[in-house]
């Protein structure tokens, strides 16, 4: 199960199964309800996960056990629950895309997450959040989506690709300000 609507590359390599390999991160799970891309019918099953994963608070226990007819305040439950985590989880997380495509860039930095992984998630999240600001259009846009089709076209080629994902992931970085 994921966290979000953002689809990660299927390319073989293993980044699609990324999140899976990683367990439940909750830094990245906060990022994206401030997105508000976790799916309200996700949230149960996540809620579950952390759960028998030894996370645990009040809220947790409620989105557990949150029934098809209730999932209405599935998002403000999750974000109740983010709080009494230590998250800084807001009151509001309508269109909040910077946010979690400078998360994404970061962990893709810093070694936390596959650099693929991130710019094809990025390019998703530009294209969902294609009002604000920060969206990368044109030909920035162009770069993500083209460097990830070339990944999955040309394994031999990973390498030089990664550099200029990379290259464009700190761009980006510091286009939003870190």
């Amino acid at each position: 199960m994921r966290f979000g609507t953002v689809t990660p590359v299927a390319d073989g390599s293993g980044c699609d199964d990324w999140l899976e390999m990683q367990g439940r991160d909750l830094g990245l799970l906060s990022a994206e309800w401030e997105a508000n891309v976790v799916a309200r019918e996700a949230v149960p099953g996540i809620a579950c996960e952390l759960l028998a994963e030894g996370v645990d608070s009040p809220s947790l226990r409620v989105a557990a056990g949150l029934l098809p007819g209730e999932l209405d305040g599935a998002h403000e439950v999750l974000g109740r629950a983010l709080r009494e985590l230590g998250f800084s989880a807001g009151g509001d997380a309508h269109g909040q895309g910077a946010s979690l495509a400078r998360e994404y860039a970061t962990r893709a930095l810093d070694g936390r997450m596959p650099p693929v992984r991130a710019a094809s998630a990025i390019a998703a999240l530009s294209l969902q959040f294609d009002t604000e600001v920060w969206a990368l259009k044109g030909d920035a846009l162009s770069a993500f989506e083209l460097l990830t089709v070339t990944w999955i076209g040309k394994p031999e080629h990973h390498h030089a690709l990664e550099v200029e994902l990379r290259a464009e992931l700190a761009a980006l970085l510091d286009r939003l300000g870190t």
